[in-house]
């Protein structure tokens, strides 16, 4: 099964002993360096192990894939009982499987992992509510169950399913929970199903488990036979039948196993068929929710349990379904049971063996010793004190016992094999349109033939600005599903800078020229830097505000409004950077002028402060703005992004500057006439107006001391005080290091598609970008060497060895890159990393970079984050998180893990070049670590965000907000990446004291920038979750305080229309009255209103070109 071309012209294969493992590795290197130097390509083709019998016992365990009839109908049945389950959960009789972008297709429609482990934390805090209560203390609790019904909703919402119930007793929870981990294991391991190759052996891969059937008339059968009979009593060994026995070998359990613990015993572990395939995949775990009450089992605390007595564990191992043909199955484990504590009662708050025990035991009750347990039960609370021996297909002529029902292995509780369904009324209340009925959105596929087929050049951050997309404004569909677009009569903005802060308003000037009344689609585009904190419209007269409120309290009130024959408008926040409204009930022939206003913090470009106007929204926003339903009274329909022809408006930009250090430079980075008014420290700028925005406006700004550190102090006008600390580091290495860019690539099956599409154009831009050169340290090492890494289920390397990047080499790898497919089946990234990390030299002067590119759910992201930290010392991780449903957390926590930097790709959108240039800036550069910003206050609620700063590199600004009370100064305290301590304080200047509210709502939004990244603990995904789910009526209250849209939170305005008016909508006929007309204020009058222009005194200058 190996290359043949590795075999010697006789058929004999060289072996080459080796005394040391850097040895074996020379050797591997330059044996394979001479079997590749044929071929021409100098690429390695995907290669396999010549020999199942070469290698350490432990690799030929590893790699061995063991293939026969039995296992290939075990395998089948342990997937199609995953199904099954899956199916029944979601009243389904398909059952699931996962799509091509990495999601979960049910019947009720696509799940991806980050709802199912959304809905794990919301279930954790029901948990949490109904802790240690009886029925009847919860009834009485009126505000307790009032939670636990929210919950509930949010729950179904987030994962609907056909057997709902009320989740007010612990078997109800734990049969949504096993529910929920089926749904993640099947995820987890579907991805591979989409890999071409053998079906069977696909699926036994994507398990991640060796399995061998063990003929029944072998030894090693006959012996557990004997061992599992002996632990039966005697008068009841003839109930218990094995029927067949596979045996298991999992490599991450044997690592991990604690070896040195004796006695190691041999004890059955139940568990339902459905269960089957994802503890084959990931191992048996510890529950996650514990101390809630339990009927039969759980009387040992929170762990994982087992037995001597293969009967008594029969009673957790139901028959499965027809699918199966009702098989039972039982796990048979080696447990490392240590100094074992002995209990004849029942101890239910153990989460851990007591102080110098390493295991528990519930002793059975005998005629020597009166004990509450039927039978000995051995609880462990680590899952490295076990690893999995076999599994065995069993039946039984005994009965399980009355009221005894299977226990889930996840964690050990009670399960209803039947859950009670939940109330109608109480389903009717779950709104799942949001969280499944997504629309399809089709992404870019392929590359451009302009760009893709032959090496550019490195490129000039400005000149790689994304063009924009077709529609922008508001969007709309007529009632044949064809767009309709509302004429966009003129758009004006006025902003006004503060250092690098700014207040912007825009204003946008649309008319309904069609006969009927709609519902219209505005989407407005926002670096994820600013927060919206204002939304009015004037539309035929009259002048609405917009109210942030919670969001489902918000769109109940815009639904009813618009059934009323209101005017209604609602502002929602679909991503971090894109917002849209809708204006429900919007009459004909009508104008309406849309005023929105956000602050945000502006970026630097070099040694310049950019302000941006962007020209343009995210391609694909506007199909999906329109796809959301968000009332069926009235059609919706959208707009076009270019000013109408005729219409007189056009687009203005007029710009107000107030700085603390002198203004040395004032130009337009995008080309943009523009016309000036200065002293030393003030500005106004304005933009030559123009009939369209055809790109993004770009206003560079250069003053003195842009680098320095600088504080700013805000009272607003309930003396309330918000602090804003920026600081800019600046230092070199002391040495030069030579740097090798080893960019790791996710090929798995989920990344099929546009996600694929969007890494090849990351990854272009970065071998586009990359130094060409073959220049040699003093050593005589090349200063820069690159490789690419492919990983699945497998990996591969692009070169044999990492080489220079010179032109030859760089277009064999822009070559490589747009041939890459999504066919390695599943991400299997622990292993890649493992071997990237055993090939780099123990002892080098060279900065080994790491770029990983990933959709975020891989299996064994634990030992993952392990692996990366254990080699934070000679390597540094940065990612690029691909993907609509890319794990935020993991992707930042491998970033901070390895010291590197996180970055996200939007997905069907053109890369940001700025973003991905600055990651071979970062990687090239020595970086401060372990940041910490004390601000010196006597307030001890102290507020700060971003709350933890991990990484720091130079020339990049951090920027810190507090809400701190009265405070002038800020300590700040860093390690560099040598070991040096640094420390600063910063003091506020005397202009730095400001009155005002812009910096209060920026301090909000990167609070609620905090919990939207959810980077709280790099424990786990799930203790990550369970925090945020803590820490959500917090970030509601902060969005209500500041009125500013959030995740839980959105605008809405509603204008209130007299019969008449209403009777006048119903007949088509403009609402043109004479009154209406001399009150509707013209987009000349409300500017006006927003005087910008400081230095009106002074006469215009026009700037000079560059």
């Amino acid at each position: 099964d190996g290359d043949s071309s590795l075999l010697s012209p006789d058929g004999v294969r060289d072996v080459i002993p080796c005394s040391t493992l850097d040895d074996a590795l020379e050797a591997y290197k330059i044996t394979m360096a001479d079997h590749f130097n044929s071929y021409t390509s100098n690429t390695i083709p995907r290669t396999h192990p010549a020999s199942k019998q070469v290698g350490s016992q432990k690799m030929k365990e590893e790699v061995a894939v063991e293939w026969s009839r039995e296992v290939s109908v075990l395998v089948d049945n342990v997937y199609s009982e995953a199904q099954a389950h899956i199916a029944a959960t979601m009243g389904s009789a398909q059952g699931a499987k996962v799509t091509s972008t990495g999601e979960l297709m049910t019947s009720s429609g696509t799940l991806t992992m980050e709802q199912i482990e959304k809905a794990e934390a919301i279930l954790y805090q029901i948990s949490v509510l109904i802790k240690n209560k009886t029925h009847v203390e919860l009834e009485n609790d009126s505000a307790n169950m009032a939670q636990i019904g929210k919950l509930t909703t949010e729950l179904y919402s987030t994962i609907p399913q056909a057997n709902t119930m009320p989740l007010t007793a612990d078997d109800s929870i734990n049969a949504v929970m096993e529910t929920i981990q089926v749904m993640k294991d099947y995820l987890c391991v579907g991805e591979t199903l989409g890999q071409q190759g053998s079906f069977w052996e696909t699926r036994l891969k994507a398990l991640g488990c060796n399995i061998t059937h063990v003929d029944a008339s072998s030894q090693l059968f006959n012996s557990i036979k004997n061992t599992i009979t002996q632990n039966i009593p005697s008068d009841q060994r003839s109930c218990f039948s094995l029927d067949r026995m596979y045996s298991l070998h999992r490599p991450s359990e044997h690592d991990q196993f604690t070896q040195h613990l004796h006695p190691q015993v041999l004890l059955c572990h139940g568990t339902r068929p459905g269960l089957v395939m994802g503890i084959l995949s990931r191992g048996l775990m510890m529950p996650l929710i514990s101390g809630i009450q339990r009927t039969d089992i759980g009387h040992l605390g929170s762990g994982i349990y087992f037995a001597k007595n293969a009967l008594a564990s029969s009673r957790y191992s139901p028959e499965g379904t027809s699918a199966s043909g009702g098989k039972r199955y039982m796990l048979l484990a080696s447990v490392a049971l240590g100094m074992e504590k002995q209990y004849t009662t029942h101890q239910p708050n153990l989460t851990a063996p007591p102080e110098g025990f390493q295991s528990v035991r519930g002793v059975a009750d005998s005629a020597h010793r009166s004990s509450v347990f039927p039978h000995d039960e051995y609880v462990i609370y680590t899952p490295a004190q076990q690893k999995l021996m076999y599994l065995i297909e069993f039946t039984t002529t005994t009965t399980t016992g009355p009221n005894v029902q299977p226990t889930i292995s996840v964690f050990p509780n009670n399960v209803s094999a039947a859950p009670p369904r939940l109330d109608r009324d109480v389903i009717n209340q779950v709104d799942t349109a949001g969280a499944m009925n997504k629309p399809f959105v089709p992404l870019f596929s392929g590359g451009d033939p302009d760009t893709m087929t032959t090496l550019q050049p490195p490129l000039p951050p400005w000149a790689l600005i994304p063009p924009p997309p077709d529609k922008v404004g508001l969007i709309a569909t007529s009632a044949s599903g064809q767009v309709q677009e509302l004429p966009l009569q003129g758009v004006d903005v006025r902003a006004k800078i503060v250092d690098f802060v700014a207040e912007v308003k825009v204003f946008q000037h649309y008319r309904n020229d069609s006969d009927t009344a709609i519902e219209a689609k505005y989407v407005f585009p926002l670096d994820d830097m600013g927060v919206v904190c204002g939304f009015e419209a004037f539309i035929n007269g009259k002048h609405v505000v917009g109210v942030v409120k919670e969001k489902e309290q918000a769109r109940r009130e815009y639904r009813e409004a618009v059934s009323k024959g209101h005017g209604a408008y609602l502002m929602d926040e679909d991503a971090p950077d894109v917002f849209t409204v809708s204006v429900g009930n919007l009459p004909p022939h009508c104008d309406a002028i849309i005023k929105i206003i956000y602050v945000a913090e502006l970026t630097l470009d070099g040694d310049e402060i950019a302000f941006i106007v962007p020209a343009t929204l995210a391609p694909g926003q506007d199909k999906i703005v329109l796809a959301q339903n968000t009332q069926s009274i009235t059609r919706t329909i959208g707009s076009s992004s270019a000013v109408s022809s005729g219409s007189g408006g056009g687009v203005s930009v007029l710009v107000s500057l107030s700085m603390p250090h002198k203004i040395v430079s004032l130009r337009s980075g995008s080309d943009h006439p523009i016309r000036i008014k200065r002293t030393e420290t003030r500005a106004t700028v304005e933009m030559e107006k123009t009939p369209q925005l055809f790109k993004n406006f770009v206003l560079l700004i250069g003053i003195e001391e842009c680098r320095a550190p600088r504080m700013w102090v805000e009272v607003n006008e309930q003396g309330h005080h918000a602090s804003m600390l920026a600081f800019l580091p600046q230092f070199q290495l002391q040495d030069k290091v030579s740097n090798e860019h080893i960019f790791v690539v996710d090929r798995s099956s989920s990344m099929k598609g546009g996600s694929l599409d969007d890494m090849k154009r990351v990854l272009l831009l970065l071998l586009s970008n990359m130094s060409r050169t073959e220049a040699q340290d003093e050593r005589g090492e090349p200063d820069l060497v690159f490789n690419i890494v492919s990983y699945g289920d497998t990996s591969s390397r692009l070169f044999v060895k990492s080489v220079v990047p010179n032109e030859a080499n760089l277009t064999l790898a822009w070559h490589h890159v747009l041939g890459l497919q999504a066919d390695m089946g599943g991400t299997d990234l622990h292993s890649t990393m493992k071997s990237t990390f055993l090939a780099l030299p123990q002892t080098t002067d060279k900065q080994v970079n790491l770029f990983i590119f990933t959709d975020g759910y891989t299996t064994e992201q634990d030992r993952v984050l392990a692996l990366i930290r254990k080699n934070a010392s000679r390597s540094r991780v940065f990612t690029f998180g691909i993907g609509e449903t890319c794990s935020r957390f993991f992707v930042k926590a491998m970033a901070r893990s390895g010291g590197g930097f996180p970055e996200f790709v939007t997905p069907g959108k053109r890369p940001n070049p700025v973003k991905v240039i600055r990651q071979l800036a970062r990687a090239a550069q020595a970086a401060v670590r372990h940041i910490s910003v004390e601000f010196l206050t006597s307030d001890k609620n102290l507020i700060q965000a971003p709350c933890v700063i991990n990484t720091v590199f130079s020339g990049e600004r951090q920027v810190v907000y507090a809400f701190a009370g009265p405070s002038t100064l800020a300590k700040l305290t860093a390690r560099t990446s040598g070991g040096g301590l640094m420390s600063s304080t910063v003091s506020t200047h005397e202009t730095g004291f400001v009155k005002g509210s812009m910096l209060h709502k920026l301090a909000a939004r990167a609070m609620i920038r905090d919990y939207d990244d959810g980077s709280f603990s790099d424990k786990s995904r799930m203790h990550n979750e369970m925090i945020k789910a803590n820490k959500k009526d917090d970030i509601l209250k902060l969005s209500l305080k500041y009125q500013i849209v959030s995740t839980f939170t959105s605008f809405v305005a509603i204008e209130e229309r007299t019969a008449d008016e209403q009777a006048v909508l119903a007949s088509s006929k403009p609402l043109s009255s004479s009154s209406a007309k001399n009150n509707y204020p013209t987009l000349a009058d409300l500017l006006k209103k927003e005087p910008v222009d400081d230095l009106d005194y002074l006469p215009w200058e026009i700037a000079k070109e560059g």
